[in-house]
């Protein structure tokens, strides 16, 4: 894992004299090495940040070259079958001088051209300059992973794995997407490719980009979409399904393991970690688990569990006593994270992340099992809306949730649920996890600053990701994974991981482990009314101890909302719902801090409010030019 960062241009470019202080903006996301590339024809610059993971030595290093000088390439992530497709460039008649997997990607363009994406199996963002073509090649790892941004300006295409250092190296004033901010506070991140930053733009998951240096045209492609395509379960078909995920996740973490450094298991205690902890187990004599509590907050407290897995598989485990969760250690992470989400969960992960720095520099965890095997609660609870709608709740339909919503508290989550029930399910799914409604952003926003369109774009955009499949457990899957998954839980896992530079592996996001979950996996093997994770829970009832608790299920969260009433991190929560602001209006947020004070439980609101003022006081983001 590590930052790149670069600039084409169809002109010759002029001295960038920052070019080096932006890249080493970075310097967390690869702290062990740094290069640069200036083509010949100086239309392209290229930088690089490492983080040695595979090929510590200088065969690994980037920027990187093929033979001839006519391709060059700076790359972040890991193909995790870069041997196996070695191995086939091989028989092609390619040689290689190294063990990286950055030399197959780079011999795999060369072979299969642009293609060359569909063959890799891992995270990675890439950025490829082919001399001969006079074209520059930006590539995002099916899941999105990897963070890849970029911006379209005065002929040039700026690119890289930071949000900041890109606004930066364009040179411009950052000024607030609108739109992004409206579904920052809705949601809790940008949608659609937008991010908070005008103009700045993420590719998109599974995209291919190619900026023609002659023309200075971007062309945009998907080569890589999620189709659920899953029938019903046929019979005697769960128990051959339940042996090829075995199949699938064992690999796919023999794969993750396969590193140059050290690496370990994120063992939470919760079915996950547990269950690939037994199937780390199955490729390596002694595997490495830690496990982190946090003083204070025994609600939190996971040690019994993860022991239990520990002391059955005979892992090396370590427990870590985390650091006391200060105000101080928050603020830090809200002036460094390049592009905030919100989710106080930030806090305890980067807390895990920092611990584990000290000892491995590789970390494997369960992202992505939720959002692929139906875990999440609102799934079942959606079944079973859907079963009682008709009987008992009729008028809902015919009835404006809207107008509902407007006569409960904003502060109580449960109104979001009144979409739900007046809402065709096996259509679309709404947004159940909704932070400021339509109402509350307007409010807070100030009605001159924002139209009614960019008003509704979350909630417009979000259905887009939800809906067509006939289902409601493959909408719920489809969405999540599309949105919440992409833009909210890998976002906070990759900047919390790399603040502490370290590299965070996810063997649910194998390819052929989401292609199972979507294509082979029926609904009836996710989720039911009562239960989640169906065939997760099978083979973890089939390779964890028996005493273990399959129905366990623990959010990774603190609580923030009494802690913030009271000490230090009420004068510092304080301090800045109260200090200037010119895009979010005072009234508003003081109010919301004041009835929070009082009482209420506004959390989510004021989390978020306050590391988004944090954020962009730091990094000088304002409403207008």
């Amino acid at each position: 894992m590590c930052g790149i960062l670069g600039v084409a241009s169809n002109f010759i470019l002029p001295e960038f004299e920052d070019f080096s202080s932006v890249l080493n903006m970075m310097a967390h996301r690869g702290p062990d090495g740094y290069g640069e590339y200036f083509s010949n024809c100086k239309k392209v610059v290229l930088g690089h940040r490492r983080l040695s993971i595979v090929e510590l030595s200088d065969l690994g290093r980037q920027p990187m070259l093929d033979d001839n000088e006519d391709i060059a390439i700076v790359f972040n992530g890991e193909i995790y079958n870069h041997n196996e497709l070695r191995e086939n460039l091989i028989s092609m008649g390619y040689s290689f001088h190294g063990c990286s997997d950055t030399e197959v990607v780079l011999k795999a363009y060369d072979c299969w051209g642009e293609s060359f994406v569909k063959h890799f199996n891992g995270p990675f963002a890439i950025a490829l300059f082919d001399k001969k073509a006079d074209k520059l090649i930006l590539a995002r790892d099916r899941s999105g992973e990897k963070p890849l941004f970029y911006r379209e300006f005065n002929n040039c295409l700026y690119f890289s794995s930071d949000l900041t250092a890109l606004a930066k190296l364009c040179g411009e004033k950052s000024v607030f997407n609108i739109q992004s901010l409206s579904s920052y506070l809705s949601i809790g991140y940008p949608l659609g490719g937008n991010t908070l930053i005008k103009d700045c733009l993420s590719l998109e998951a599974g995209t291919t980009a190619v900026f023609d240096l002659n023309s200075a045209v971007l062309s945009i492609e998907k080569f890589w979409t999620p189709a659920p395509v899953a029938s019903e379960l046929k019979s005697c078909s769960a128990g051959v399904l339940g042996e090829e995920l075995e199949h699938l996740l064992s690999d796919a973490v023999r794969l993750q393991l396969d590193c140059d450094v050290p690496a370990c298991i994120l063992l939470s205690g919760g079915v996950d970690s547990s269950l690939l902890t037994a199937l780390a187990s199955q490729h390596t004599n002694k595997v490495k688990t830690f496990t982190v509590t946090f003083p204070g907050h025994p609600a939190f407290d996971e040690t019994d569990s993860a022991r239990l897995i520990a002391r059955h598989f005979d892992t090396e485990h370590t427990e870590l006593e985390g650091v006391d969760v200060s105000p101080d250690l928050f603020l830090d992470l809200a002036n460094r994270i390049d592009s905030p989400v919100n989710d106080s969960s930030l806090i305890p992960t980067f807390l895990v992340n920092n611990a584990v720095s000290q000892q491995c520099k590789v970390a494997i965890g369960g992202d992505g099992a939720d959002e692929l095997f139906g875990g999440y609660k609102h799934y079942s609870r959606m079944l079973q809306v859907q079963r009682y709608m008709g009987s008992i709740l009729p008028f809902l339909k015919v009835i404006k949730a809207n107008k509902l919503k407007a006569l409960i508290p904003e502060s109580y989550r449960a109104r979001n649920w009144l979409e739900v029930m007046a809402h065709d399910l096996e259509f679309s799914i709404p947004n159940i996890r909704e932070i400021f409604d339509l109402r509350g952003i307007s409010s807070l926003l100030r009605d001159s600053h924002i139209s009614k369109s960019d008003m509704h774009y979350a909630g417009s955009s979000f259905f887009q990701y939800s809906s067509g499949y006939g289902s409601i457990v493959k909408n719920c899957c489809l969405s999540d994974f599309q949105t919440y998954l992409r833009e909210s839980i890998l976002v906070k896992s990759d900047r919390c991981s790399m603040l502490n530079s370290v590299e965070g592996r996810a063997p649910f996001l194998d390819t052929r482990v989401i292609d199972f979950a979507f294509e082979k996996v029926p609904d009836c093997l996710k989720t039911s009314t009562d239960n989640r994770k169906i065939i997760l829970k099978q083979l973890s009832a089939k390779l964890l101890p028996e005493s273990f608790d399959l129905q366990r299920k623990l959010g990774f969260n603190l609580p923030l909302a009494s802690m913030i009433r009271e000490g230090k991190w009420q004068q510092l929560v304080g301090d800045v719902m109260h200090s200037d602001c010119d895009f979010l209006a005072y009234d508003y947020r003081t109010n919301l801090f004041k009835r929070h004070m009082n009482g209420e439980n506004n959390i989510d609101k004021i989390f978020g409010i306050t590391l988004l003022m944090i954020w962009a006081k730091r990094h000088n983001v304002t409403l207008s030019y």
